[in-house]
């Protein structure tokens, strides 16, 4: 997700704005965490959130990880991360989920990463016949027999569903016998 987020918004993130760059080596601007970040790009962050809505997040995506290349941004691993996983994320999001996972990092980067599920599961060909997975992407959380779900986990699988996106908890036990 910060991936996708440092590509989405790079424009946001290193847009000339007085004195929140005063190296040319930062991978984020000075004001990333406040509530300034977004103020102070607004007419830059309305646009790429209208790009998204629009249904145009691959584009956006395709052309800023050409431009931007192994540039050093916040959140982004290039190694971690092809631009087709990236962009098959983005094709099986609807625009408007996207779009509402994005904005939380617009507002607050830091708290936006914490608490996201733990997998992205895509559609795949044919069945394992061993997990029934419901058709198209599912996001989970997984949690182990003395892991409990903690707050920011709940308001993510919440907010993820009332946005249309899939969003399970799923709790796990090591199989004995």
């Amino acid at each position: 997700w910060t991936t996708l987020y440092g590509l989405l918004f790079s424009e946001a993130i290193f847009a000339p704005v007085h004195g929140m760059l005063p190296s040319p080596y930062l991978s984020r601007p000075m004001d990333l965490d406040t509530s300034n970040f977004r103020s102070r790009r607004a007419s830059i962050i309305d646009t790429i959130m209208t790009t998204i809505k629009g249904g145009s997040a691959h584009q956006l995506l395709h052309d800023s990880y050409a431009k931007n290349r192994g540039r050093h941004i916040i959140g982004v691993s290039w190694h971690r991360f092809s631009i087709d996983q990236l962009l098959n994320v983005c094709s099986h999001m609807t625009p408007n989920a996207l779009a509402f996972i994005m904005n939380q990092f617009v507002h607050n980067w830091r708290m936006a990463s914490k608490g996201l599920p733990d997998l992205f599961v895509l559609p795949t060909e044919g069945k394992t016949g061993k997990i029934d997975i419901p058709e198209g992407l599912l996001m989970l959380e997984i949690k182990g027999p003395s892991d409990t779900i903690r707050d920011h986990q709940r308001w993510w699988i919440h907010a993820l569903q009332m946005n249309a996106t899939p969003a399970e908890v799923w709790h796990i036990q090591s199989k004995e016998g």
